[in-house]
């Protein structure tokens, strides 16, 4: 009995682990998709990073994916990264004390010609905000007054690299939050397995003893 209130109260720890991680942040959709970014001034770089959408951002990424790109959106077809710059000498991150904005970006990735809209978060307003944007040579030219994370919203019915590879990263799209769900859907079956487990046992055990 002792080993089955240990394995379950284990059990129930992964359990609160899962919900947390569904509740706290979503992993961007991503997915190993490879964006690259730069810039024609002077002193600065500019980085892309993969991030993780906290819960204000994905309770307000779908409404702004359709208000920015209408018939053309599909929520299940973006790419998120966090983009920062940092000073080429000191090397520090310099987003929100450069002071040459606005800054125009070119980006470099796989789905760039088919962008239909850019968004980015403004942490001021709690809210997605279009940016201007064009596309030059396949890939996208975009002006921000600020950095944070960026969402390139793709044509619908396009192959989106986030859709293509999301399978080989492990990440998911910004709105099923599967991953989570994961943890939570495998908790239960070992904690059902393990109870199972256990109860067997004690009725054998419980037989031999009578024997």
């Amino acid at each position: 009995m002792k080993k089955l209130i240990s394995t379950v109260a284990a059990l129930a720890i992964v359990f609160t682990m899962g919900v947390s991680a569904l509740a706290d942040g979503l992993p961007s959709p991503t997915s190993g998709t490879k964006i690259t970014g730069t810039t024609d001034a002077s002193g600065i770089e500019v980085v892309v990073d993969d991030t993780t959408l906290t819960s204000d951002q994905q309770k307000t990424i779908d409404a702004a994916v359709t208000a920015a790109a209408g018939a053309n959106a599909d929520v299940a077809n973006i790419d998120i990264c966090d983009v920062w710059i940092k000073d080429t000498t000191s090397q520090q991150d310099v987003s929100k004390t450069y002071t040459g904005y606005p800054l125009t970006v070119v980006f470099s990735f796989d789905d760039a010609a088919n962008v239909v809209a850019v968004l980015y978060w403004d942490d001021t307003t709690g809210s997605w905000d279009e940016a201007k944007f064009s596309i030059k040579d396949g890939k996208v030219e975009v002006t921000f007054d600020h950095l944070c994370n960026v969402a390139f919203v793709i044509k619908k019915g396009s192959q989106s690299s986030s859709s293509s590879s999301s399978s080989s990263s492990g990440k998911s799209s910004a709105q099923t939050g599967y991953d989570g769900l994961v943890y939570i859907v495998s908790a239960i079956v070992l904690a059902s397995g393990a109870v199972f487990f256990f109860s067997t046992a004690n009725k054998q055990k419980t037989v031999k003893e009578v024997m």
